[in-house]
């Protein structure tokens, strides 16, 4: 039997780890301190857009980000009940001022030899009828995908559970006797108990944990807007927009609504929408697709990001035992999920591989 393994935090890398881990052949144990899901992977858009998420200096991004998105669309066949929405990604440039940028993005995405076509206004009003006469550009990515982020968590919850992996909400890990292979968590209601880990994965996002050498965490808050779908307005791909005055943003149609955002702020723990950050947002999406002024607000959310100083993914072993940490995914979360939790079984396989188990 292989070694036991506790899984420390329900969000996409949590989740996606277990899956691999699963298929490994280790025995597993995933607890969250709230509802499995709830965390900073719910509060997303879901884009599984590599191309148009890559920036000039993030190649390892784009990479892992393709391989993310192979592995979801194998997920698709074997999950049951995971289904991937085939939207193509127009990125815009609000006005000229913004056309060098996305002319440099176009070349460089040449250069990466990635499927991207350039579109002069005319043609971008043709490929999307809602976006702006007064657009002057767009490069259209047809292989970016997105996928429901809430529906996703819950999916991969529910197939773990239905292979039969243990799953602890409103659980909170206390201690870790690593030589006994031992870990004391305890519930919502003050029940303790101890269960079988010979092995520890933090992947806890932007929650602090009372490990010695967890990786430090930056929460980066994000601020988004759900709209009302209406069939009045049936946008057709992602937006994503390039605005040198106003910031970055998105628009991403959904099922059930239309995400709008999104913002990218340092304010600590404070999770509260603000007055300026909805603003912004608004402002840069009306400002291409102006029908959007007609649809109700549906809600006004907040979340964070989990990020790394240096905004690289953190996928690694910490201290001298057999404690490991995956974090970091900051606003490429629902994408490199799949890929981050790979790496890490992968990380912990060859790690344990030899070391005779004494759970």
């Amino acid at each position: 039997m292989k070694h036991p393994i506790l899984i420390v935090g329900g969000g996409i890398a949590g989740l996606c780890t277990a899956q691999f881990l699963e298929k490994q052949g280790f025995s597993i144990h995933l607890i969250d301190c709230q509802i499995i899901g709830q965390g900073s992977s719910r509060v997303a858009a879901g884009m599984l857009a590599p191309v148009h998420e890559l920036e000039f200096t993030e190649t390892q991004i784009l990479k892992a980000g393709l391989e993310s998105l192979q592995i979801y669309k194998q997920w698709e066949s074997e999950i049951k009940g995971l289904i991937i929405d085939r939207t193509g990604t127009l990125e815009i440039a609000s006005a000229a001022e913004d056309i060098p940028y996305l002319q440099r993005q176009y070349d460089f995405q040449k250069r990466q030899g990635l499927e991207v076509y350039w579109l002069e206004s005319q043609a971008l009003q043709e490929k999307e009828p809602l976006i702006s006469p007064n657009i002057p550009c767009g490069i259209f990515a047809p292989g970016d995908i997105q996928i429901e982020n809430r529906p996703l968590l819950k999916t991969l919850k529910l197939d773990l559970l239905g292979k039969g992996i243990t799953l602890d909400e409103h659980t909170t890990l206390v201690d870790w006797d690593e030589s006994r292979s031992i870990a004391k968590v305890v519930n919502l209601e003050g029940e303790e108990k101890t269960i079988p880990a010979a092995a520890l994965v933090l992947a806890t996002g932007v929650r602090p944990v009372s490990i010695a050498e967890a990786p430090d965490i930056l929460p980066v808050k994000g601020e988004m807007i759900a709209l009302e779908k209406h069939e009045g307005f049936p946008l057709r791909h992602i937006i994503r927009i390039r605005n040198r005055r106003l910031g970055n943003g998105y628009v991403v149609p959904k099922q059930h609504s239309i995400l709008v955002g999104a913002t990218s702020e340092h304010m600590g723990m404070d999770q509260r929408n603000s007055f300026g950050g909805v603003m912004d947002i608004l402002r840069r999406a009306w400002q291409v697709l102006p029908g959007l002024y007609d649809l109700a607000i549906q809600e006004v959310y907040a979340g964070f990001r989990p990020a790394a100083p240096n905004h690289l993914p953190v996928i690694q072993k910490i201290g001298n035992g057999r404690k490991y940490a995956i974090n970091g995914l900051y606003r490429h979360g629902i994408l490199l999920g799949p890929w981050a939790g790979r790496e890490m079984a992968q990380l912990i396989q060859n790690d344990l591989m030899e070391t005779p188990c004494s759970g």
